[in-house]
């Protein structure tokens, strides 16, 4: 007759336990392990054993984004509309405006010299700059280009201080400034430098346009306008 410890049933009843508990440790790891491939997925790192998972974005971090986009278009919008309206009323008259003579003699009262030659390089500067910034292409380039002529803009204005009611540069500096974030930030999702993939952003390339743009005008304002008395 055999004893109740060797018999197969008592042998897996003795040994019942630690089964139990093998598989309470399994099941632990299977759990730890999926909590560090989720949280490895996450932040797009890959898990071993397994393919290269891209970092995963919230419906809120989205929603942001979309936001962001549409807000830089609006402001694109505006500046660049703003500045392609200009650039044909100084060269062509549109809406009402004075045309390349009435613009040319405008600069020579503010003392440019070779007044319809600038005449017709600021209208140019508004037309460009405001279909570049209104595409958002070649961001940082137009909105230097663009500053630069706020520059002068600014200059022209700077005795009267800088209210707009007295005749003042806040216009141009709002304008130079809006033109600079953009050059910093980037156009947006909603641009042709995003679609041709050669959008640049940061710091180098705000600062960068800001540094250009403000050599632009300022080499302009010394080598072709003489301050009124």
């Amino acid at each position: 007759m055999c004893e109740w410890g060797n018999s197969p049933l008592a042998h897996r009843h003795h040994r019942k336990p630690e089964a139990r508990l093998l598989v309470s440790v399994l099941r632990a790891g299977a759990g730890v392990a999926g909590v560090h491939a989720d949280a490895s997925a996450r932040h797009g790192r890959k898990v071993r054993g397994g393919p290269v998972v891209g970092a995963r974005t919230d419906a809120g971090g989205e929603g942001r984004a979309a936001m962001a986009d549409t807000g830089r278009l609006i402001i694109r919008g505006v500046v660049g509309g703003l500045a392609i309206g200009r650039g044909g009323r100084k060269l062509f008259g549109w809406f009402g405006g004075p045309g390349r003579d009435r613009t040319a003699r405008t600069f020579e009262s503010f003392g440019y010299r070779h007044s319809r030659v600038m005449a017709t390089v600021a209208g140019i500067t508004d037309l460009s700059t405001g279909v570049g910034l209104l595409a958002g292409l070649a961001t940082p380039l137009a909105a230097s280009a663009f500053i630069g002529e706020m520059v002068n803009a600014a200059a022209v204005h700077r005795r009267e201080g800088p209210w707009a009611e007295d005749g003042g540069y806040e216009y141009p500096l709002v304008l130079a400034t809006a033109a600079a974030c953009l050059a910093w930030d980037g156009p947006g999702a909603l641009s042709a430098d995003r679609a041709l993939g050669r959008e640049r952003t940061g710091p180098a390339w705000g600062l960068g346009a800001m540094a250009l743009g403000a050599a632009g005008g300022v080499a302009v304002l010394r080598l072709f306008r003489d301050e009124p008395e």
